[in-house]
């Protein structure tokens, strides 16, 4: 097969049904288990996973380790799930790996499917992290870091058996597999956690964190929390970071852990919530020692300045100024909403939104909403789960009203990313801001019709 050909076979693959691990399971197996051949540290969360992921990748790169990293989604390229070191799964390793699952592991299924009562089709997903743990196998990577696709419990990522695991936060998302509540969803995401280990968490819902500490203490494990003061006994000692300066090119802060003092740290990812990510990325930093995996003050000073994680306010235009974020929850939204606020200076904001229809979309418009002086809503035509601009704009007429709220400059409904954003574009002049969000698949759209425009 060619390359594209092998990614038309692999996105042919969704599955809507979330059964659990006995595919991959079955899968690894047939392969060797590559997953057993490296360490890692595993990431869940609703928020922040990716980022967290990357600043890890970053400052562990920087100590001179050789680091897989296994993220989600892609934004512009398939291979930006797959990397070590930075660089993309080649695309003949792609090819390669896609056809040794075919040609093996999924036929060898269908002959045992019966016997085994396995149900289902291996999914995208479930093939893709097989490749990336086959892959990092064969590189003989140091470690590598992996971020959860949804929850934990029954995702594909579970299968490794991490050093360290991490659960940046806990909130709705996702409710259709992980659950109604919050406290569904943090028993979901407290999967990840094993017996006698490590565990770092940025969550302060009350709710969550009462699930996450009986599970570590059912499995003996020690949880450390970012984000307190002191400790009153269930968990150890980890303090927040502290900012110094947030600007709208990253941010100086300090952080006090759980050994370590650091000040005048920089991060070039924008906003307060990426901070916030920092402090569990510097936590797990701190329990790796333990493994064996050192670092110092000017690597991990390095590492945090060279991180990079596209679609995370990003600014992608300077005249006008476009940022983009994929806020895809109810939690993302706010998070940017008060970064664009607090962080960025305009006359006018001019949101450019277009959401999936499986998702909160009132949750998302709401915070958004607030802060914007223009609405234009589209839709991502990359995706099947995108949900129509008119649409969008009507659960936004409904808060409107609700709120009796004051009247936008405009308000307007473009069904492509595209005129969404050339329309914004027109209606911009040099001290406003537009704001393009609502999913990952929006974000790719902007990225690619600016790539373009270059």
């Amino acid at each position: 097969m060619t390359y594209e050909q092998t990614l038309d076979f692999l996105y042919n693959r969704h599955t809507s049904t979330y059964r659990g691990l006995q595919r991959i399971q079955y899968v690894l197996e047939k392969l060797g288990n590559p997953q057993d051949m490296f360490p890692s540290v595993l990431i869940t969360g609703t928020n922040g996973k990716g980022s967290t992921a990357k600043m890890l990748n970053s400052v562990l790169i920087e100590a001179g380790y050789r680091v897989g990293c296994f993220t989600s989604p892609h934004l512009l390229e398939f291979g930006e799930r797959i990397t070590i070191n930075r660089e993309y799964i080649p695309q003949e390793d792609v090819i390669e790996l896609t056809e040794l699952i075919r040609t093996g592991p999924l036929v060898q299924l269908e002959e045992d499917r019966e016997n085994l009562h396995i149900e289902g089709m291996v999914s995208f997903f479930e093939i893709v992290t097989a490749m990336g743990f086959l892959h990092f196998a064969r590189r003989q990577v140091d470690i590598a870091i992996l971020e959860v696709g949804i929850g934990g419990r029954l995702d594909a990522t579970n299968t490794a058996n991490p050093f360290v695991s991490v659960i940046t936060n806990v909130d709705l998302d996702h409710q259709q597999f992980l659950g109604d509540t919050v406290t569904e969803i943090a028993r979901e995401k407290s999967a990840i956690i094993r017996e006698h280990g490590l565990v770092v968490t940025g969550c302060q819902n009350p709710e969550a964190l009462v699930v996450l500490q009986e599970a570590c203490q059912q499995k003996q494990a020690a949880l450390y929390r970012t984000g307190i003061v002191y400790d009153e006994g269930q968990s150890q000692f980890s303090q927040s970071v502290i900012p110094q300066k947030v600007l709208s090119t990253g941010s100086l802060f300090a952080y006090h852990g759980i050994q370590c003092r650091f000040e005048q740290l920089y991060l070039p990812l924008v906003g307060e919530h990426q901070l916030a990510n920092a402090a569990v990325a510097l936590a797990a930093l701190e329990l790796l020692e333990q493994k064996g995996f050192s670092t110092t003050e000017n690597i991990i000073r390095s590492g945090l300045a060279h991180v990079s994680h596209p679609g995370r306010l990003e600014l992608l235009s300077k005249k006008p100024r476009v940022v983009v974020d994929i806020a895809h929850n109810g939690m993302g939204a706010s998070a940017i909403a008060k970064t664009l606020t607090t962080v960025f200076s305009y006359r006018k904001l001019i949101l450019v939104i277009g959401v999936l229809h499986d998702k909160d979309v009132k949750g998302i418009l709401g915070p958004l909403l607030e802060v914007a002086d223009a609405v234009i809503f589209t839709s991502p035509h990359n995706t099947q789960r995108a949900e129509a601009a008119s649409a969008t704009a009507k659960f936004a007429e409904e808060l409107v009203q609700a709120a009796i709220r004051r009247a936008y400059d405009h308000w307007q409904i473009f069904e492509y990313v595209e005129d969404a954003i050339k329309q914004a574009c027109e209606l911009a002049g040099e001290e406003d801001v537009i704001c393009v969000t609502g999913s990952n698949y929006t974000v790719s759209e902007a990225e690619l019709y600016f790539c373009r425009k270059k």
